[in-house]
């Protein structure tokens, strides 16, 4: 009987043996220009482990030997500051390939950034970028599976359109005042507290997808814009805490605030780099103390919030006490190219989309899948947080969780690809006592107020435009404040605030 299964054990591996090929190909990586292409990544798409780099004059040679698949097969070449190329084989015993690379066209600013209100423009009509990653093993193996796989594979995004987006994560009373406004009693405030920061301009954390779509319509709607991006049927549970949307839908190109979709968060956060950091460095360059203090420059991690425990606690008044122990207060580190803070660290970055492996190629405007079952799926994270290391706060790296996900690291900032046309400016006066100020036509009208020093500022609190009236019939051209919602303060006669909004 033990001869028997044996035998029966011999056949059935023989039954499943997989019969395995020799590869050996070899040829030369130049760009349109005719120039070698040095240190370009050449694998295959079938066999993603056999990887090799041209040398300095775009040379390579790929051999080794692999399962037979039986399906056609490409060569997958990446190069920083390249379109990714597939070529396909017709062999996998092939020499002299020639590959010609393209080059990618990131937008890079090369004069003032263009403000609105809380929001900056990103130019990406027109534009192209590599997005995701081409190691599956970033943070190494984790019960023998890879740790970035769901980075992969890295494609071309292309746009057609140009988009807004927040210069910092959405601020905590910018969130609670908002939303108490707009949904009253059905809101509840997230569980802020000092330990792991709290203050008017903390980073509002703690908020699960459906409550920030809810911020964006009410913005929208705060702000007098025509649309809101959200629809859905209903709400699940309660707004700002364990919110989920029911059959929700968005309009990526409504005249109003969203989440921005996973493709315009990576464009915007690597703003022009090819680097695994948005400031020029790669993973493998770090190791040292000075090193560190650069990434404490950029980024609120690890080192410089959550390995500090919950320690010193910082005294800035009333509701503005916070420790170094969780998020801090926004826009307080380096910004990208774009203007953009906080890209990496801080908060978790909630995006638009719902979570699914990439395609290959060439993507045009990505909004994400659209699954039949989106209840049994989850929706992008994107930035790491305040307590991760280094290796999360790469522009590649992706998280994802249940729409209802509500935690310490979870936050976001909107976008809007629907603000991309100047608009003259008209509004109601701020107020009617004395000294009266208004907006008609881009003009801000300061009467009975000589003297006075007349500011605008963001919800943010950036000064966007100020001036000392000379007369009491005083006006003044606002045309390069965006549309946005502002705070008005006049001081002198007396001290006034008021809100504006600049619409259409």
């Amino acid at each position: 009987m033990r001869t028997l299964m044996v035998m029966v054990a011999m056949m059935v591996a023989a039954a499943i043996a997989v019969e395995e090929t020799d590869i050996q190909l070899d040829g030369m990586v130049t760009g349109k220009d005719g120039l070698a292409v040095g240190n370009a990544r050449v694998a295959l798409k079938n066999h993603p482990s056999l990887v090799v780099y041209t040398d300095a004059n775009g040379g390579f040679t790929l051999s080794g030997s692999a399962e037979e698949s039986g399906q056609e097969d490409s060569l997958v070449v990446i190069a920083r500051g390249y379109r990714t190329a597939l070529v396909g084989i017709t062999s996998y015993e092939q020499g002299d390939l020639d590959i010609v690379l393209n080059a990618s066209h990131q937008w890079i600013p090369s004069g003032p950034l263009d403000y609105r209100g809380s929001m900056v423009k990103i130019e990406a009509a027109g534009h192209d970028f590599e997005m995701g990653q081409p190691c599956d093993t970033v943070r190494g193996l984790v019960w023998d599976m890879p740790t970035s796989d769901v980075e992969q594979p890295v494609h071309t995004v292309e746009f057609t359109y140009d988009f807004w987006m927040d210069t910092v994560e959405v601020q905590q009373k910018e969130y609670d005042s908002l939303m108490r406004l707009t949904y009253g009693s059905s809101y509840s405030r997230p569980t802020w507290n000092v330990s792991n920061g709290m203050g008017d301009k903390w980073a509002a954390y703690s908020i699960e997808w459906g409550s920030a779509a809810l911020f964006c319509n009410a913005r929208s709607k705060y702000e007098g814009l025509p649309d809101t991006a959200y629809s859905y049927s209903g709400i699940a549970g309660r707004v700002g805490v364990l919110c989920t949307l029911q059959n929700v839908a968005v309009d990526l190109h409504a005249n109003a605030y969203r989440l921005p979709t996973e493709a315009e968060w990576e464009y915007a956060c690597r703003a022009g780099s090819t680097s695994d950091y948005y400031w020029g460095k790669s993973i493998d360059d770090y190791g040292d103390d000075a090193s560190v203090a650069e990434i404490d420059s950029y980024a609120i991690w690890s080192n410089n919030s959550f390995s500090l425990g919950k320690g010193t606690v910082i005294r800035s008044g009333f509701g503005g006490d916070s420790s170094y122990y969780g998020t801090h207060e926004t826009g307080k580190r380096k910004p990208n190219a774009y203007g953009l803070y906080d890209m990496a660290g801080n908060l978790s970055e909630w995006c638009n989309d719902w979570y699914d492996y990439y395609s290959w190629g060439v993507a045009v405007d990505p909004a994400g899948p659209s699954p039949e079952n989106p209840t049994a799926l989850t929706r992008v994270l994107r930035g790491g947080n305040w307590s991760n290391d280094l290796s999360y706060l790469r522009s590649t790296e992706r998280q994802f969780d249940g729409a209802d996900y509500q935690f310490l690291f979870c936050g976001f900032r909107t976008a809007s690809s629907g603000l991309t046309n100047r608009v003259r400016k008209t509004g109601a006066p701020v107020w009617s006592r004395i000294p009266s100020v208004y907006l008609s036509a881009g003009i801000l009208h300061c009467d009975n107020a000589a003297g006075c020093n007349v500011g605008i500022f963001t919800m943010q609190g950036r000064n966007v435009f100020s001036t000392t009236t000379e007369n009491n019939r005083f006006q003044a051209s606002i045309n390069k404040v965006g549309r946005g919602t502002y705070f008005v303060r006049v001081t002198g006669k007396q001290n006034l605030t008021g809100v504006i909004h600049v619409v259409e």
